[in-house]
């Protein structure tokens, strides 16, 4: 599946799973261990989905076919 994300939308993800992850800890803190669970793992799928985008895949495999060719 292409993600052509740009560097705007892939920082506003990274801070939200900075945010979620923030949260997570504050109801760990509180004993509130279900909530802390589901806000970790949004937030490690948010920090993750930043390290991982696959921005631009489609437009550098057409540009390498290209020089292949």
């Amino acid at each position: 599946m292409e993600q052509n994300l740009s560097e705007k939308e892939r920082k506003q993800r990274l801070l939200g799973g900075i945010i979620l992850e923030t949260l997570a800890l504050t109801a760990l803190l509180r004993s509130n261990i279900s909530l802390a669970i589901v806000l970790g793992v949004a937030g490690l799928g948010l920090i993750f989905n930043y390290f991982t985008c696959f921005c631009g895949t489609k437009k550098a495999i057409k540009s390498l076919k290209s020089r292949l060719r």
